[in-house]
């Protein structure tokens, strides 16, 4: 469904509300909001190009960045839910919230298990923000052959709905070949203000002295799990806003190339020149792809 504004720019419907349906998970904020889930638009209240209030049949109501959702007709909507539903089994998108949760430590294994150590990793905390905290074994290692209660943790944080902290770490071992060991995640704590909280545990950390001084990061400082857990609690934490724009969580763009390439596809990827942008080529097995000169292109700004 399409809706345009006097100048022929697609927008929402701002007069009359319209049936949506989620297209990215929203268990964050609350039971009942899966893949698939639907509701109508607050027309009142929507900027009409970017976002929606939404009002779900569970009755909850979020404020939406718009490709959060999409827009279907009301007499298809529960056969656009139930397929998106049946196309989400057996992932971390689950409407299950069990299966889901199996899935999601699956998920976990597959992608990001051969970087980093999560065997004994604590996930405490609520919110679509997360704090973490990560080290290295020889680091514990050596503070406990020299008596030390304390040894030197990276303590950051992700508002990437997506992957969260696990991706930010990730990331940050760019190559496994320059590293002895895998890092071990000590810590992740979910939060409604990543950066609030972060704030107040490096001024703490760094109020008692105990940034490593020879780092070459910004973020990494003497202390131990139980010391950050009890800084934790004396911490303001933040509620969830209310006009936070929401967008949920969905397939990483690894994912997305896994499931491609699955289907045969190959992807072929280059930087464009002059610009600060990676083209991404898709090109799909003959038999099934119509015929054309060139593959499909996707343009990724890398300013992003």
């Amino acid at each position: 469904m399409h809706t345009y504004d006097s100048g022929g720019r697609l927008c929402l419907d701002i007069e009359n509300r319209e049936r949506i349906v989620l297209v990215h998970d929203l268990r964050t904020y609350g039971e009942g909001l899966p893949v698939g889930a639907l509701g109508w638009t607050i027309p009142e209240t929507s900027d009409g190009y970017t976002f929606a209030d939404i009002m779900f049949d569970t009755g909850q109501k979020l404020r939406l960045k718009q490709y959060a959702f999409e827009r279907v007709a009301v007499e298809s909507a529960s056969a656009v839910a139930n397929e998106l539903i049946a196309q989400n089994r057996n992932t971390r998108f689950d409407a299950d919230p069990f299966v889901a949760a199996s899935c999601r430590e699956d998920w976990i294994a597959k992608y990001y298990g051969e970087y980093l150590t999560l065997s004994e990793t604590i996930v405490k905390g609520v919110g679509d923000q997360e704090l973490y905290a990560f080290t290295f074994p020889s680091l514990i290692e050596l503070a406990t052959l020299k008596g030390d209660e304390l040894y030197a943790v990276k303590v950051g944080f992700s508002k990437n709905s997506s992957d969260g902290a696990i991706g930010r770490i990730r990331s940050q071992i760019l190559e496994k070949a320059g590293f002895p060991e895998k890092p071990n995640v000590l810590l992740v704590f979910r939060t409604w203000d990543g950066r609030h909280l972060e704030t107040q545990i490096h001024k703490r950390l760094r109020s008692l002295g105990r940034r490593v001084p020879d780092s070459l990061g910004r973020e990494w400082f003497m202390t131990s799990t139980a010391e950050l857990l009890r800084t934790i609690d004396e911490c303001d934490l933040a509620d969830l806003p209310p006009d936070r724009l929401i967008t949920g969580a969905d397939e990483t763009l690894e994912e997305d190339f896994a499931g491609l390439m699955a289907g045969g596809a190959t992807i072929e990827m280059g930087m464009v020149p002059g610009e600060a942008a990676v083209s991404i080529g898709i090109r799909y097995p003959k038999e099934e792809a119509e015929p054309c000169d060139e593959p499909e292109r996707k343009r990724r700004s890398g300013l992003d």
